[in-house]
């Protein structure tokens, strides 16, 4: 029997910690480290391609600009393309999730 997970944004942060051991409460703050940057873009990443939200409504979650997370997303791309590490860590989070 196959079982699927229920995703949201929790969910979404939770395998985020999980896989990177960034806590939730510091993915979820305000912190600019590039380290919590890179993840939090990352589950920004993963609610816009999988949960199909707007970069309005993943602001919202994160409590964050929308005009923060469109420039994110796009940051995250450009990462993604540059960085085989990066790729990879959105991969393990997806697997964690049961994306893949």
């Amino acid at each position: 029997m196959l079982r699927t997970k229920l995703i949201n944004n929790h969910t979404i942060i939770n395998a985020a910690t999980k896989v990177t051991g960034k806590p939730q409460k510091i993915l979820r703050g305000a912190s600019r480290h590039n380290s919590v940057v890179l993840v939090r873009n990352l589950c920004y990443k993963i609610a816009k391609d999988h949960l199909y939200l707007s970069d309005q409504e993943i602001a919202r979650s994160f409590n964050r600009d929308r005009s923060a997370v469109t420039y994110s997303l796009k940051q995250a791309e450009k990462k993604l393309s540059e960085r085989p590490q990066y790729r990879n860590m959105l991969q393990a989070i997806e697997e964690e999730l049961g994306l893949c």
